[in-house]
């Protein structure tokens, strides 16, 4: 088969089989690779809380916090870091819908207009209702994608028993009490749409992510008009030293308008 839909299926499978590498190959970018939510039933986490009070190991004073203004015109094109996944916590037992409806910027109505694609641990999620257990996952959404890959991942969709979904009970054990640590991904549209939004709130990424973001990115380092690191600037050198020698950042990204 030779239809359209097949290049943007294997990036799919280059993503979701591999969920916890970086995603950045040389310069290729899988953006617009990796359904259909139904999120009618879904509520808000409790209190609604925002992304940034969930964070994984959330703000501790050794978590180093990275801050870059960039211009304006260039911020949507940091938006693709975010394929790689940011971090954050959330309880046991929450509903995939109740955990996208607390991200800055997202609503039910969002939701169930564009997020067309779910992927938990490598398979498609049917359900927004569906529960996170254990003691971490790898969550992935975008809005609708092209050809075959779109008609086979969709959510509910025609061709759906084509493909096998993620299980729907907890496959690892873990104490009530203790936080499930999600590594969520956003692609394509979603990206696009939300993720200035949630990179100007912070999120918290692997330095690994940004390091390589940028080392295959030459040109955005030009659009980078400050970086700070713990609220000190820093030179793009001192930036890449850092990067090399930590696990997990609390990043912010800003247009240089906003400031």
């Amino acid at each position: 088969m030779q239809g359209k839909g097949l290049p943007a299926l294997r990036s799919l499978f280059f993503l979701v089989i591999f969920p916890n590498n970086d995603i950045t190959v040389g310069d290729k970018d899988f953006s617009q690779y990796p359904g259909q939510a139904d999120c009618t039933s879904c509520c808000a986490w409790p209190q609604k809380r925002r992304i940034e009070q969930a964070v994984m190991d959330t703000p501790k004073p050794s978590t180093t916090t990275v801050s870059l203004t960039v211009d304006t015109d260039a911020l949507a094109k940091f938006t693709t870091l975010l394929q790689g996944g940011f971090f954050l916590e959330v309880p046991q037992k929450t509903r995939i819908g109740d955990l996208l409806v607390s991200l800055p910027g997202f609503s039910q109505e969002y939701i169930n207009e564009r997020v067309q694609t779910i992927f938990l641990g490598g398979l498609p999620a049917d359900d927004v209702d569906q529960q996170l257990f254990g003691l971490d996952a790898v969550l992935a959404i975008s809005a609708a994608m092209p050809g075959l890959a779109g008609a086979i991942f969709r959510k509910n969709g025609i061709h759906a028993s084509l493909r096998t979904t993620a299980e729907k009970v907890p496959l690892k054990s873990a104490q009530a009490d203790v936080p499930i640590k999600i590594r969520l991904k956003l692609f394509n549209m979603i990206a696009v749409e939300k993720g200035e939004e949630i990179l100007a709130n912070g999120c918290m990424i692997s330095a690994s992510s940004l390091k390589n973001f940028l080392s295959y990115r030459h040109t955005l380092s030009s659009h980078i008009r400050e970086r700070k690191i713990d609220g000190q600037n820093q030179t793009l050198h001192e930036l890449f030293s850092l990067l090399e020698k930590k696990n997990i950042i609390n990043l912010t990204v800003k247009g240089s308008h906003d400031n």
